[in-house]
């Protein structure tokens, strides 16, 4: 077999000549190759003869190979070239030299150690990110296909099998599983056509369970059993093969391995995080403490990348596997850990009346979420855990940080509370409390239901609870003098609320003042007709100031200058009424819609009548995406327009290369928000999000929102605001003195920055090739009616009325190309300003004229820094707050 092969090797493919054979396989043959034009040595991965391969093999084979060219990551083998040689389908890969994981599991006698195989599997996650934010799926991970360089980092290979996971027009056929049986997904395994990434997930747990164990979780004695044993078998427990494994790495496995997508770990970044902290726990056990850092007065343990080892341990150590270790061994770490956890237990900080917990965070210092759940449980802090400051907790920052862990239970005057350690609190002695709602605009006297309070104690409550404005001095003698109120609860003060007012503009049609008028009624993204009035033009109405329940003003945004062509969007054109109002009229049937900025369009959408959820199919389009319910967990949609949510957006994958508008909140989970253009969310932000521009009508709490423009937003507690321009808010943190960060004028990370272009680039593109596309089609249209109109013209039979038809058929065809014509010049002009943006967004440095403003009020405890100055951190209420630089 080896003569035959040498004897079949050619001395050139391409411009790639062949040195020698590195292997073959069913499908391909990897030569060792010299790129004559570059210089370079590469595999040359060549596509062997499929038989029965459908017409049109070759050209759907490059054309999913290039989409795995469009990879550039340092985890994933990269791909210089693709191409076709006289019938020879080839890929010209980088080339790897220090071996695979199951050649390096064979050196290592058929397994690895703990450590070893979290260190793979961390560059392999890594090289999985990549692949999933270029939109492909591998479907093909196993050991033998994690590639190793000479320094040991792991770089995912064989891409052979790549492809798009929305593509339909696949290589491979729906209900034809490909791959490798004993590290297939059970949906891979039934050949079902909606793969995502988490299939991809699902590999790599049977490939970190096969490191560890040494044989892949599902392994039968044939390829048939395998796949029925992916189909219906519990995974096995890992205990009986590795017993001494940590327990962040068994719940990596645990997660990794369900047999229920929707339950799997959802995404690869998630993977990431989930295997270095695993990778930081086994550190953290299997090394010396680290040394405590000092942050404002208090020690934390110096954990992530700002861990410093007080004693190193010879590499031979680092290599040790975990189950090697004697019992006396672990006996000693045991007894080791349970100090270092009481000693680390002192860094959290309870409040004398019990009702609040928090801890201090130095620096680029973090805890592992294992660790910091260990930690909480040696404190004894059980009670009111904030798990998005504990996942704050969990995230290496620049600053220092003061996090809000656990609140407890305020006691009332009839009911206990409970402290954050779980134990009663007696209820209040006196007769009544003041509550103040989180957004301080309504205060409630809470008191035993049937009784009177004594005057004495409701106003020395008031002036505890700070309350000085919209007092209700008709209802609140009613405390003290009766009737009594059963209910416990009355309302004793409101603010004023305040009203933004309005830029002078179009409106769209309201739904009942404009129905009383007797014009249609039009709603946000309702169908319309053609010739519809979708707005009319209003002047300016001026905003008014509010006042919250503490007397603190609350100001009104300052309003725009109206620009009518800005507003005037695609599908729309400007007429006059009979009293001479300008009104905006639907030029196209479709749906009605207002975007972020303001503009009014109408646009055909993907519509989602009710819930879009785990179930649903993934959308991935370039028109609008309109979903009239909520955006349930494990949902995807991926749009190159907008996307509009009439409900709530839970954990779900969304990305929209225009704007994203959610009528309801954001909730907390595990993957970003990704908007080019910008995001307008109604309610509540519980979760990251990465935009051009963000404006929150509710509350953002305990995440980070990176913007590369300006940030708007009603309350902020906890987190950080990161912005490319300004940051408004009305409040900034809270009286418990959380850490709640503001950036203006900080350029995003790089890898921020990037996610924006790339989904910018890809509305620019989509424009631009739709509207040339409108402009095509009209040209073809007048192309052919003008030929029909030259027959007509050269026959010897010709009818009047049938050339004055075509005629006016002619002349309105060719008006409407005008129009199109007209359409993708304004789109060129637009697409040509929006590069420009881009490009100097790709240059963009810090940026000193930001302004970051706490219109009512900002609490100590908020860090505020603009451009590349020192920041600023409030050690006592500012109210109202403004910062810029001199």
């Amino acid at each position: 077999m080896e003569r035959e092969v040498l004897d079949q090797i050619p001395e050139s493919i391409g411009r790639y000549r062949i040195l020698d054979v590195l292997g073959q396989g069913g499908m391909g043959r990897v030569y060792r190759a010299q790129d004559e034009s570059l210089g370079r040595t590469v595999a040359l991965k060549v596509l062997l003869p499929v038989p029965g391969a459908p017409a049109d093999f070759a050209k759907r084979f490059l054309r999913e190979a290039r989409a795995a060219a469009s990879i550039n990551h340092p985890n994933v083998i990269t791909c210089y070239d693709v191409g076709d040689a006289d019938g020879t389908l080839y890929m010209a890969l980088e080339l790897v030299t220090g071996g695979d994981a199951a050649r390096l599991m064979a050196g290592r006698g058929g397994r690895l150690s703990e450590r070893e195989a979290l260190l793979v599997l961390r560059g392999a996650a890594a090289g999985l990110l990549a692949i999933e934010q270029a939109g492909l799926l591998h479907r093909d991970i196993k050991p033998a296909n994690i590639f190793l360089t000479d320094t040991g980092e792991a770089k995912l290979a064989d891409l052979g099998l790549v492809r798009s996971h929305l593509d339909q027009d696949q290589l491979t056929q729906v209900g034809a599983p490909m791959g490798t049986p004993a590290y297939m997904s059970p949906e891979q395994a039934r050949g079902l056509a909606d793969l995502d990434i988490r299939s991809d997930i699902f590999s790599l747990g049977c490939s970190l369970y096969a490191m560890l164990s040494g044989a892949s979780p599902f392994l039968a004695e044939n390829p048939v059993a395998t796949l029925s044993r992916v189909l219906s078998d519990e995974v096995p427990d890992i205990a009986q093969a590795c017993s001494d494994l940590g327990p962040a790495t068994c719940r990596l496995l645990a997660g990794t391995l369900e047999k229920d997508r929707s339950r799997r770990i959802a995404g690869a970044g998630t993977l990431v995080s989930q295997v270095q902290s695993a990778l930081s726990e086994l550190r953290d056990g299997q090394r010396s403490r680290p040394t405590t850092v000092r942050s404002t007065g208090d020690q934390t343990p110096a954990t992530g990348s700002a861990a410093r080892q007080t004693t190193p341990r010879p590499d031979t150590d680092h290599r040790r596997a975990v189950g090697t270790r004697s019992t006396s061994r672990r006996r000693r770490e045991t007894t080791r850990s349970q100090a270092d956890l009481r000693s680390l237990a002192k860094r959290v900080h309870i409040a004398p009346d019990g009702l609040r917990a928090w801890i201090n965070l130095a620096p680029q210092v973090s805890f592992p979420r294992a660790l910091l759940e260990k930690v909480l449980d040696t404190a004894g802090v059980c009670h009111g855990l904030q798990h998005a400051a504990l996942l704050q907790a969990t995230r290496n920052v620049n600053s220092v940080r003061r996090l809000v862990i656990a609140l407890g239970d305020p006691p009332l005057p009839d009911r206990e509370g409970t402290d954050v350690r779980g134990q009663r609190i007696p209820p209040v002695q006196g007769d009544v409390v003041i509550v103040v709602a989180a957004d301080y605009m309504e205060a409630h006297a809470i008191f035993r239901p049937g009784t009177l309070c004594d005057q004495m104690q409701v106003k020395l409550a008031l002036l505890q609870a700070g309350v000085r404005y919209g007092i209700d001095r008709a209802g609140l003698p009613r405390l003290w003098e009766g009737p009594p109120d059963q209910s416990g609860r009355r309302s004793i003060a409101r603010g004023s609320a305040m009203i933004p007012g309005e830029p002078a503009g179009f409106r769209l049609a309201a739904k009942v003042s404009e129905r009383s008028l007797g014009a249609d009624t039009v709603e946000h993204m309702s169908q319309v007709r053609q010739g519809q009035v979708l707005a009319t033009w209003r002047d300016e109405v001026k905003g008014r100031a509010g006042m919250d329940v503490h007397g603190r003003e609350i100001i009104p945004p300052r309003l725009s200058s109206p620009d009518i062509a800005r507003m005037v969007g695609e599908g729309c054109r400007v007429e006059r009424n009979r009293e001479g109002v300008q009104m905006l009229m639907a030029d196209r049937a479709g749906y009605v819609q207002q975007q972020v900025d303001g503009r009014i369009r109408v646009i055909s959408a993907v519509e989602v009548p009710g819930d879009c959820g785990p179930d649903s199919p993934a959308i991935e389009t370039d028109d609008v995406v309109l979903v009239r319910g909520n955006v349930l967990p494990g949902a995807r949609i991926n749009s190159s327009n907008d996307v509009v949510i009439m409900g709530d957006l839970h954990d779900a994958a969304v990305e929209a290369g225009g704007s994203l508008q959610v009528q309801g909140n954001i909730g907390a989970g595990e993957n970003a928000v990704l908007a080019g253009d910008g995001v307008a969310v109604s309610g509540d932000v519980a979760r990251r999000v990465v935009t051009g521009s963000l404006r929150v009508d509710g509350a953002v709490e305990n995440c980070e929102i990176v913007a590369t423009g300006d940030i708007e937003v009603h309350r902020v507690v906890g987190g950080s605001l990161i912005a490319g321009g300004n940051i408004t808010v009305q409040y900034a943190g809270d009286d418990r003195g959380a850490t709640t960060e503001m950036w203006a004028g900080h350029l995003p990370e790089s890898e921020d920055r990037a996610e924006v272009i790339r989904v910018n680039e890809r509305r620019i593109h989509t424009e631009y090739r739709q509207a040339m596309e409108r402009l095509h089609s009209a040209d073809v249209e007048v192309h052919q009616k003008r030929k029909r109109m030259e027959l007509i013209e050269r026959s010897d039979y010709r009818s009047e009325r049938v050339a004055r038809e075509r005629k006016e058929k002619l002349d309105h065809a060719d008006a409407q190309r005008r129009q199109h014509e007209a359409e993708a010049d304004e789109v060129r002009q637009r697409l040509a300003a929006q590069r420009q943006a881009l490009a100097d967004l790709r240059r963009r440095g810090e940026n000193a004229e930001a302004v970051i403003e706490a219109r009512v009020i900002a609490y100590r405890g908020v860090v505020a820094c603009i451009g590349e100055a020192e920041p600023l951190a409030l050690r006592m209420d500012r109210a109202p707050f403004k910062m810029r630089l001199q």
